[in-house]
């Protein structure tokens, strides 16, 4: 049997993450009343290489940083 100071502590945790997701369905539900609905766009890069990628870290975040 459950004691009281273990139901209360289930009760707590229980409660912590209904508030959240409650928190969170209100937010997003309020966005989408008033029409902010999310995008994406699709874009496509090319990168012309001077030389074959190479399997070194250093080099592939420098051409990262580009």
């Amino acid at each position: 049997m459950l004691t009281r100071l273990q139901l209360m502590q289930a009760h707590a945790l229980v409660a912590a993450f209904i508030i959240l997701a409650a928190v969170m369905f209100m937010t997003t539900g309020a966005f989408y009343a008033w029409g902010v609905k999310g995008t994406h766009i699709n874009e496509v890069y090319e990168v012309q290489l001077k030389e074959p990628m190479q399997h070194d870290l250093s080099k592939l975040t420098a051409l990262a940083e580009l």
